[in-house]
């Protein structure tokens, strides 16, 4: 998620916006919508950085370059006894605030 910045001329809203910035993220979400490209550790799509930078333990070789997709079932979401034992409850909340569209011509979204 990109940053965000104040300024001292902008308008009272925008003020408050970012006065409050660190509150208001806290409830934003996000779609991933091109899970054939985007690995599910090597890429910042949960959070501002990678989940392999944050795990709590030494996550196997061959499940390093896995794709998103390869832990959302379309039926259930998310496959949380795939991963969850390697990261910690802060990067687990991340990823369920986002769902995955199983479209190829769908684009990212914030929400």
């Amino acid at each position: 998620m990109e940053k965000v910045q104040g300024r001292s001329n902008g308008t009272s809203t925008w003020r408050g916006i970012w006065e409050n910035w660190s509150h208001l993220k806290k409830g934003v979400g996000h779609t991933v919508a091109n899970v054939q490209a985007t690995k599910f550790g090597k890429q910042p799509w949960a959070s501002t950085q990678m989940l392999l930078s944050m795990t709590l333990k030494e996550v196997p070789h061959d499940i390093q370059d896995a794709l998103v997709m390869e832990y959302w079932a379309a039926n259930r979401g998310w496959q949380w006894e795939k991963f969850s034992e390697y990261l910690p409850n802060e990067a687990l909340s991340k990823i369920a605030s986002h769902e995955l569209i199983m479209d190829n011509g769908a684009e990212d979204k914030i929400y």
